[in-house]
C-alpha cells in the first residue's frame, strides 16, 4: 500500500533518488563490468571499488540512527556486489520483512511469466473472462472491456479509494468473497483510460493467477520465480479462499529483495536461464499510464521516473518498502522501515555516488563504515526509570473494555511494579488475550506472540502522571503505533496513528475490574 515517491527537493526542482545522484558522479565512461550474481550471497565489496564513498555512508548510517527515522535496513548492490548492507535497531534482518506494495511489482512479474508460458494469452484478455462462474456481474456494468493490462497498469475503471487510509481494500479484507467484493465494485470510468491507485486490482490479478495457472501465486512464484532466482524463504498470507495477496504483505529478505530487482536489472535473465519473457523488462518498464504526480509514470506495476531519466524504475510500497533500479548504473537499491522521510534519506545516501569508476580504497573510511553498520543494530542505552507516582499506581492492573474501533481492540491492561525497567501490557482482540512486557527504559522489550504474528517490541514513558505513551512497534512489518493512553478515575482514552498515516483514531473505555489471576472481566 502506498506510493510515496522517493524525491528531492534540489535547486527548486523536484528529481528522482538516483537520477539526482547522476549530476553527481563524476561524468566518464566505464566498460560494462561482468555481470556477478549471488551465489548464494551477494558478494560484497567496498564501496570505492564500486564508485561510491564510504565517508558519506558511514555518516548516513550514524545520521539515521541519531535523527531517529524509522528506516529499518538499507541494502545497495552495484555491479552485483553489496557496498552497503545495513540493519537498524529493532529490525535486525533475521526474518523476512513485509515488503508492503512491493508485492505489486511481484505479482505483475507473475503475470509476465504466465503470458510468456501461455497460461494468460496477453495483457489484453478480459478479465472477467477467468470468472465464467461470475459472469452475471457483467451485465450492463462495463466489466467485460477491463483487461488484464487494464488491471497490472491501475487502470481498472473500478471505483476504488486511493491511499492513504485506502478504504476499498479496508472494507474487502472483512468480506468473506474478497473476489466478489472487488468484482462487485462498480466502474467509475471506462477502463484503460485513467490512472487510479486500487490495491484490489491486484488481488483479482492473483485470483487470475490461481485460475489461469492453477496454483496459487505464491506456488506459482515458488516454482517460476522464487526459487530459479535463490529466494527459499517467504511468506505470502491468503485470503479466506486461499488467494494470496496481491497488492501486499509478501514477506522477503531485503537480500532476496534485490534479487528481483537484480533479475529485472538483467533484463530477466538469471545466468544463462530466462525468467521473464524476452521483451518483458522493457513492456513492464515503459510508461503505460500517467499518474496524478507530473514526475512519474506507471508501468506494468512499477514506477517509472520521467523525462531525462527515464530508465529508472522502482517498486515501492507503504511505510518505505522500495526496490529502485538505475539500469544505467548497474544499481539495485532496497529499503524497508515503517513510515519514514524519504527526502531525508536520501539526501544523505545520494553525495556517496561519486562516480562510474573504481575509486581509490580508503581502509580508514571503509572500518569506519563497517563500525558505524555494527553499531546500527544494537539497542540504545537504557535510560533511568523514574519513580511511580500515586496515581500512576492506582491504574496498575486495572482492566479496561474498549468500545467497539477500528482496531478491533476489546480490552486493555497495564500492570506496573514499583522499581522495575519493564511494565506488561495485556490486551485482548475479540476474545483472544495477548501479554507483552514494554520497556520502560527506552528499550524495546519483545514477544513472538503477537496479534500480527512477528516479533512485535513494546516500549513506553509516562507523561505526567495520567498519560502513558506505548510506542508499539512490530518490526519486521510496516506498522509501528504510538498509543496515547490518558487515565481519568474509571475511564479511559485512548488516541493512536501509525506512522504511515494509514491509521488513526481516538479509542474509549471504562474500567471493569482488575486482573487479578489472570482473569478478563465482562469478556
Amino acid at each position: 500500500m502506498g506510493y510515496t515517491i522517493w524525491v528531492l527537493r534540489l535547486s527548486g526542482k523536484w528529481a528522482y533518488l538516483l537520477s539526482v545522484g547522476a549530476v553527481l558522479l563524476v561524468s566518464c565512461t566505464a566498460r560494462k563490468p561482468e555481470t556477478v550474481w549471488p551465489d548464494p550471497d551477494w558478494a560484497v565489496s567496498t564501496p570505492e571499488a564500486q564508485g561510491l564513498d564510504s565517508t558519506v555512508l558511514a555518516d548516513a548510517v550514524r545520521q539515521i540512527r541519531s535523527e531517529g527515522l524509522n528506516v529499518h535496513s538499507v541494502l545497495l548492490i552495484r555491479n552485483g556486489r553489496a557496498v552497503l548492507d545495513v540493519s537498524f535497531y529493532p529490525y535486525d534482518g533475521a526474518v523476512p520483512h513485509d515488503m508492503a506494495s512491493v508485492t505489486k511489482s511481484v505479482t505483475a512479474t507473475l503475470i509476465g511469466i504466465a503470458v510468456g508460458r501461455g497460461d494468460i494469452p496477453d495483457t489484453d484478455t478480459p478479465a472477467v473472462s477467468f470468472f465464467p462462474d461470475r459472469q452475471e456481474m457483467e451485465h450492463g456494468t462495463g466489466k467485460g472491456k477491463m483487461t488484464v493490462g487494464d488491471l497490472v497498469t491501475m487502470s481498472s475503471g473500478l471505483h476504488c479509494l486511493p491511499p492513504p487510509r485506502e478504504e476499498t481494500l479496508r472494507a474487502m479484507q472483512p468480506s468473506d468473497d474478497w473476489i466478489g467484493y472487488v468484482l462487485g465494485l462498480p466502474m467509475a470510468v471506462e477502463p484503460g483510460t485513467v490512472f487510479e491507485y486500487c490495491s484490489p486490482n491486484f488481488h483479482l490479478l492473483s485470483a487470475i493467477l490461481t485460475r489461469a495457472t492453477g496454483l496459487p501465486a505464491a506456488r506459482f512464484a515458488r516454482a517460476e520465480l522464487f526459487e530459479p532466482i535463490g529466494i527459499k524463504d517467504f511468506g505470502w498470507p491468503a485470503d479466506p479462499d486461499g488467494v494470496n495477496h496481491g497488492w501486499g504483505d509478501l514477506r522477503l529478505y531485503p537480500g532476496d529483495a534485490a534479487r528481483i530487482g537484480y533479475l529485472y536489472l538483467n533484463d530477466g535473465l538469471w545466468r544463462t536461464r530466462r525468467i521473464l519473457p524476452e521483451g518483458w523488462v522493457k513492456e513492464a518498464t515503459r510508461p503505460r499510464m500517467a499518474t496524478s504526480n507530473p514526475d512519474v509514470d506507471y508501468g506494468y506495476g512499477w514506477w517509472l521516473a520521467k523525462g531525462d531519466y527515464a530508465g529508472v524504475f522502482e517498486a515501492r510500497g507503504r511505510g518505505g518498502q522500495a526496490i529502485t533500479v538505475w539500469p544505467a548504473r548497474g544499481i539495485v537499491l532496497v529499503t524497508t522501515g515503517g513510515g519514514y522521510d524519504r527526502d531525508r534519506l536520501t539526501s544523505l545516501l545520494i553525495p556517496a555516488l561519486r562516480s562510474d569508476r573504481s575509486l581509490p580504497e580508503n581502509p580508514s573510511a571503509y572500518g569506519e563504515l563497517r563500525k558505524a553498520v555494527t553499531a546500527a543494530v544494537e539497542p540504545p542505552p537504557r535510560s533511568p526509570v523514574s519513580p511511580l507516582s500515586e496515581a500512576q499506581l492506582e491504574v496498575s492492573g486495572g482492566w479496561y473494555r474498549m468500545e467497539p474501533n477500528d482496531l478491533s481492540l476489546t480490552g486493555f491492561g497495564l500492570d506496573f511494579q514499583p522499581g522495575a525497567d519493564e511494565a506488561t501490557l495485556t490486551i485482548t482482540l475479540g476474545e483472544e488475550a495477548y501479554t507483552m512486557p514494554v520497556g520502560l527504559d527506552g528499550v524495546y522489550r519483545f514477544t513472538g506472540r503477537a496479534p500480527s504474528g512477528s516479533p512485535t517490541g513494546c516500549r513506553g514513558r509516562w507523561e505526567g502522571h495520567g498519560v502513558f505513551v506505548l510506542d508499539y512497534n512490530e518490526v519486521s512489518r510496516v506498522n509501528r503505533f504510538r498509543f496515547d493512553i490518558s487515565f481519568a478515575g474509571s475511564s479511559v482514552k485512548m488516541t493512536y496513528q501509525d506512522a504511515t498515516g494509514m491509521f488513526s483514531g481516538l479509542i474509549e473505555g471504562r474500567l471493569q475490574g482488575n486482573m487479578a489471576g489472570g482473569s478478563f472481566p465482562a469478556l
